[in-house]
């Protein structure tokens, strides 16, 4: 028997490579095209600090945490007003109640999700690091760099690699809330916010997978 396979992520690999393969690594790049309709070079904001979560609502993404800290920052800087945007489907177990400094859009579509994105400074990607979440790449960390939104995320080497070439990623060691707030406070009283971070918006795209996957086509059909 021999296989072909395509792989979206090199942490399935080592379940297959026992059988004969012929495999290439497709990733699920960001659709340069589309996120240029909502690429920010200069992101403002004066009184009103917004952060971005789009993903699964649960309390393994921390989304919890990010409602407590979202709480947590508009008590102890109330100078400035910070606003958390969750975009997704809640999971049933996720216990949420309504909070005045929470926007829940419920599931979008990408048009809708990237446009919310327009307004926001900061945005999220945290894991909880099982096997599954350490060894596979989030594409929202990729998303968030498309359209040149700075964004915390829970801190890996394997997710540090991917961010070599950008300043956008911003990692946290630990998942508390102190120390997540300190890292927003900070950000959010930069004047020079913008001339913080860079990003090169090429570097993933999804045309090189595109091209990848053509080409593996044809030599398999």
């Amino acid at each position: 028997i021999f296989f072909n396979c395509i792989f979206a992520e090199k942490s399935y690999f080592k379940n297959y490579n026992k059988y004969p393969l012929n495999y290439e690594f497709i990733y699920n790049y960001p659709l340069i095209d589309f996120s240029n309709l909502f690429y920010v070079k200069k992101r403002d904001f004066s009184n009103t600090f917004n952060l971005l979560y789009v993903g699964s609502i649960s309390s393994e993404r921390y989304c919890d945490l990010l409602i407590k800290t979202v709480s947590y920052l508009n008590e102890y800087n109330p100078d400035k007003r910070y606003i958390l945007h969750l975009i997704g489907k809640m999971s049933r177990f996720f216990k949420y109640e309504p909070n005045p400094y929470v926007e829940y859009y419920g599931q979008l579509d990408n048009f809708q999700a990237y446009n919310i994105s327009k307004k926001c400074q900061l945005g999220f990607c945290f894991l909880k690091q099982i096997p599954n979440y350490v060894s596979s790449l989030p594409t929202k960390i990729l998303e968030y760099a498309s359209i040149n939104l700075p964004f915390l995320y829970t801190h890996s080497e394997f997710y540090a690699s991917y961010l070599n070439n950008t300043s956008l990623g911003i990692p946290v060691l630990s998942h508390d809330l102190k120390i997540i707030s300190n890292k927003i406070l900070f950000y959010s009283t930069q004047e020079n916010y913008n001339k913080l971070f860079f990003y090169n918006k090429n570097i993933f795209s999804w045309k090189t997978e595109e091209e990848k996957l053509l080409s593996f086509y044809t030599k398999i059909f």
